[in-house]
Order: structure tokens, then sequence, then C-alpha cells
């Protein structure tokens, strides 16, 4: 009896010492929550693609199937994700961005499980808070993106790599193997991860450990047995490899402006990689391991867009959790320089960046008034459901429920520069899906060929804003 009793207040002793930090986790999880929701359903940021992968989604919940057909140049997961979100609770931005939503608070949860399994509490409730109200990582987190995904799925694969680390229970290997492969089906750098955690079972010379690590990861992938497997191929690894790449100038310019997103973040976390070596520590070292692999790997992939540095926060927000928890908790005097540093760079940098406001503020939206829903308004009028329309902004198809020919749901550049789209293919769409009415707005007014057939076979009747909108005679 006594040693139940004993028992049973060693559970309480526990369970009283896990509420220290899951009670602030819950209310800093339920807090960010609540206000990435605010005016969710107006929010179609096309920085972060959330147009792109929105309309996609939108012709497979239609029928048409994922590669074969529809255009894709990313990994099935994102559309998956979404669609499931449109079947639960119906075609609306609200719903696309939902998932964007969920995947950003489990990235912050899965940044103070790292933070705790190789610091402690306390810098995981720091980095959880940093990582939350960071201007970035909340502004692509109100998104559609596959790359809040991809971040959320990154950060928590880690955390039982580092248990694993502890105590060498192949179970926790087996869960962030499990973990990377879904990474893989949001974006396929994941593989560079991948590899990282693999030369480590190598160096360790864990055979068995690499087995089971390897069969994890598969597991996921299996998935993709459901697509067309060469369609898949075309349309994400061999377009990605022909796409032109950017140059390095463009790169500087990227990774400047990413500088300049969250300084005081940075800033931190900057110091914290510095201190962190100081430590003869693997698993702390990981963290700094961890983001210079990704930096180096977005540097060094062919295509660099701003919204793809989200991947470099959490470890960033973790190290920064860790410099304050040594100094702000352990060493109050060294924490007063920090953080006083730390405010003179937050306020050079906002007066010097006042251009970026996007970064500091939420999402553009678009709201019922806007020059986006009325004209998908008046497209929604002039056509029945269903019936075939182009247009050169994807949020147009989106908001008005009507489908686009499907090699159309991405006209970038490089698709553009690659003759993937062209003005012969837009021309035999519209015979080809009996197209009535066409808005021209963006890249559609580099297709000189097909606005003089636009302008011959259609007549215009509104211009609102930049969207001209043409009606077939």
């Amino acid at each position: 009896m006594s040693k139940q009793l004993f028992q049973g207040i060693g559970v309480l002793t526990a369970a009283r010492g896990n509420l220290v930090y899951l009670i602030p986790l819950v209310l800093v999880t339920a807090f960010s929550f609540a206000i990435r929701t605010v005016n969710l359903e107006a929010v179609l940021d096309r920085l972060t693609d959330s147009d792109v992968y929105l309309t996609t989604t939108m012709l497979a919940y239609k029928g048409f199937p994922l590669y074969k057909e529809v255009f894709c140049s990313q990994p099935p997961l994102i559309i998956w994700l979404i669609l499931l979100a449109f079947r639960l609770f119906g075609m609306t931005s609200f719903a696309g961005g939902l998932v964007g939503v969920s995947f950003s608070i489990l990235g912050i949860v899965g940044v103070f499980l790292m933070s705790k399994e190789i610091s402690s509490w306390r810098a995981g409730l720091v980095a959880a808070l940093l990582l939350s109200f960071s201007p970035y990582y909340l502004w692509l987190s109100r998104s559609a993106s596959n790359e809040i995904i991809f971040c959320a799925l990154s950060t928590v694969a880690v955390y039982p790599f580092l248990v694993y680390l502890r105590n060498e229970d192949r179970r926790w290997l087996c869960g962030s193997g499990f973990i990377f492969g879904l990474c893989i089906l949001a974006k396929f750098f994941a593989f560079i991860p991948l590899v990282v955690v693999v030369a480590y079972l190598v160096w360790k010379r864990d055979v068995r450990g690499i087995c089971f690590f390897a069969i994890s990861a598969i597991l996921p992938l299996l998935s993709l047995l459901t697509v067309d497997a060469q369609a898949m191929m075309d349309n994400t690894i061999l377009y990605q490899l022909k796409k032109p790449p950017h140059t390095w100038w463009t790169k500087l310019h990227v990774t400047q402006e990413f500088l300049a997103s969250d300084p005081g973040l940075m800033l931190a976390g900057f110091v914290g990689i510095l201190y962190a070596f100081r430590r003869r520590d693997w698993r702390l070292w990981f963290a700094p391991f961890w983001f210079l692999i990704f930096f180096a790997g977005l540097i060094l992939q062919s295509e660099l867009w701003f919204h793809h540095f989200i991947n470099v926060l959490p470890p960033l927000a973790v190290l920064a959790g860790f410099i304050l928890d040594q100094t702000l908790f352990k060493r109050p005097p060294k924490a007063v320089g920090i953080i006083v540093l730390i405010g003179l760079v937050l306020g050079a940098s906002t007066v010097a960046n006042q251009n970026y406001h996007y970064i500091y503020s939420f999402p553009r939206v678009y709201g019922p008034y806007s020059d986006t829903y009325s004209t998908a308004t008046l497209v929604q009028s002039l056509t029945s459901k269903d019936e075939f329309i182009i247009s050169g902004d994807l949020l147009i198809p989106f908001l008005s429920n009507r489908p686009i020919p499907p090699f159309l749901t991405d006209i970038s550049w490089a698709r553009i520069e690659m003759r993937l789209v062209s003005s012969a293919m837009l021309i035999q769409a519209c015979q080809a899906y009996d197209i009535r009415v066409v808005v021209k707005c963006g890249r559609l007014d580099y297709f000189s060929d097909f606005i003089k057939y636009l302008h011959v076979h259609y007549e215009r009747v509104a211009v609102i804003g930049s969207y001209w909108v043409y009606l077939r005679k």
C-alpha cells in the first residue's frame, strides 16, 4: 500500500513539474492559432504561391488527375492536405489557409520540444514565443503554401532524432525517419537533411539503425504509388532540373531581404550559434549545423525565393532561446547587454525596411470590395457552373469556382521561357475547352499572338483595376 502511495505521489509530482511549462505552451499555441485565423478567409497572398496551390487543388477536387492532367511542380502532400481540408470544410480560402495555420502551430511545438531536449523548458518557451510572433513566420503561416508544411515537419522530425542521440532507442529513430519521409512528400529538398542523418549513422557504423531509419522513411513514400509516376517525374524532378537558375546577384538580394525581415531573432540566433560551439555537446551542436546545412542548401538550389528561407527560422529560434536562457535566466547582467543590442538592431532595421511593410503585418487582404473579388463575381455571373475560363491571375478561377485548362495552374517565367506555356497553347485551349470568358492580366500580357487572337474573337466587357474581362463574340 505504501509503495503504491509513493508511486502515486511521484506521478503527481512529475505532472506538477510538467504543468510548469505545459500551461504556458498551451496558452502560446492557443493565442498563436487565434490571431492567425483573423480574416483568414480573405487572405490570398500571391507571394507565397497560395493562389497556385489553391487553384491546383480546386482542379483535383473537381476530378482532374494530379500530374497526369493538372500541372504541379511540387510533391503531392500539399495538394492532398488542402484537398482534405476542402472535403471537411468546403472549398474556401479559409479551409486552404487553415492547413498553413495548423502546421505553423506544429512547427512552434516542434521548436519547443527541440529546445527543451537540448537546453531547458525555459529555452523552449522563449524559442516558441520568438518563432510564433516572428513577423516573417506569422506572414507565411497564414497561407496555403508547402513551405510552412515542410518547415513544420522538418522541425518535428529533428526532435525524435535528438532523443535517439540521448538514449539510443531505435524507436525514436524510426519515428524520425517516418516524419522525414513525410518531409519528402512536401518538398524533395528534404533529401538534404535526410542525407545528414544517414551520414551520422554511417559514421557510427550503426547498420541496423540505417535499415530502420531507411524503412521508416520509405513507408510514407509508398503513397506516391497512387499517382502517375512518369507524369510526376516530368512535373517535379525533370522540370526543376531544366528550369533556368537564379543568378547569384538575385540570390544575394533575396538573402539580404530575408536577413532584414526579423533582425532581432536573427541576431539572437547568430549569437546562439557562437555560444553553442563553445560547449562540447553534440546534441547542442546539431542546431547550428541544421541551420548551416539548410542555409547552404537553399543558396545552392537553382531557384531562391523569399519564402524559401522560412526553413532556417526554427533552428535560429532554438539557438535564440538557448542563448537567452543561458543569459536572461542564469546571468542577468550579460542578458541586459544582449537585449539592448537586439533593441537597437530592431529599431534601426524597422526604420531602414519600411518598404517591406508586408513582412511586418498580416498578408494583403482581398475583401469583398476589392478588384479581385469584384472580377471573380463578374466572371461567375458571365459563366455557368464548371465552365472553363482563362485568367492570368489564379485567384480569379478559385474565387469564382470556375476551372481553367489544367496546364495553366502555373504561368511562371520559368515555364514561359521553357515554352511550356505559349500563345499557340492558349489559343488551342480556347478552342478545345470552349472558352467564353478570358481575364487578361498578369503574364497573359506577354503572349502577343494570343492577345491578337483575343482582340479578334472576343470583346472587352469590363475593366476592373488591372483586370480586363473579355467575352467571346
